[in-house]
């Protein structure tokens, strides 16, 4: 603009006044020209004692690895505070600050990778699992050495770990579901025996009451000591059987309505 000025030649009686006027323009940015660059080493003192601390901060932040999602939130805030800061050292100090945060993002990454492989590991062992739930329970063999591997796949699965949010209630569901099938089929059997041990058992009464009235007419009919005690213990016998028939039919009886 000074250059241009200078090719213009004389404006007349108005020169002196545009001149003054152009002067003061000129002076003005000149003066926070000088002001700017007087200051500019405080700004810049200024600015790395704040990216400092951020680098601080990122460190601290990065030993925090119990909550992944809430220290990305916490990096990412540092991150806009740095955008925000100018430096004259910008290259050294962001050198700094991004080893710290990708120190963090290394531990975080890895830390998922093995979560995943993890979650695979699980996934594959809970569908053998599944699978060996959906044979014992196909069997109905609901003896004692199935009964315990029902039981012990239990506790497998528990041990197998968490399968990640997309699979985990999927497949507890379908290991559920081939459980289910062999404990409703065993409670089914074991019904059925405890109702053929009723009717067994019931059918008994009155067989065994009508042992007991013959040997009571027998004990009449009779005149012999020894004939006579013989029979009374038989009789005695006989009773307390009946009236341990009579406790297993009650027992039973609960059970069934259990």
């Amino acid at each position: 603009l000074q250059d241009e000025w200078e090719t213009l030649g004389n404006a007349g009686v108005e020169d002196d006044s545009l001149w003054e006027q152009f002067k003061g323009y000129r002076n003005q940015f000149n003066d926070k020209r000088r002001n700017y660059f007087d200051n500019l080493t405080q700004v810049h003192s200024e600015n790395e004692t704040k990216k400092l601390d951020l680098i601080k901060q990122a460190k601290e932040l990065a030993k925090k690895t119990d909550n992944f999602r809430e220290t990305s939130e916490k990096m990412n805030g540092l991150m806009n505070a740095w955008k925000t800061i100018g430096s004259d050292k910008d290259d050294e100090l962001w050198n700094a600050f991004n080893a710290s945060r990708q120190g963090f993002y290394d531990e975080r990454t890895a830390f998922f990778t093995e979560r995943d492989e993890k979650q695979k590991e699980s996934i594959r062992i809970k569908n053998a699992l599944i699978e060996e739930a959906k044979t014992i329970a196909a069997a109905k063999d609901y003896g004692r050495e199935k009964t315990d591997r029902m039981k012990a796949l239990d506790k497998e699965w528990r041990a197998a770990g968490y399968s990640g949010s997309e699979q985990n209630d999927a497949l507890w569901q379908t290991f559920t579901q081939a459980k289910e099938l062999f404990w409703n089929g065993k409670r089914e059997e074991s019904q059925k025996r405890l109702q053929e041990a009723y009717d067994h058992k019931k059918s008994q009464l009155p067989i065994v009451r009508e042992e007991i009235n013959r040997l009571q007419e027998q004990e009449y009919e009779t005149s012999d000591y020894e004939r006579i005690r013989s029979i009374q213990r038989q009789v005695e016998e006989k009773k307390a059987f009946l009236e341990k028939l009579k406790s297993d039919i009650e027992d039973i009886e609960k059970k069934l309505n259990a």
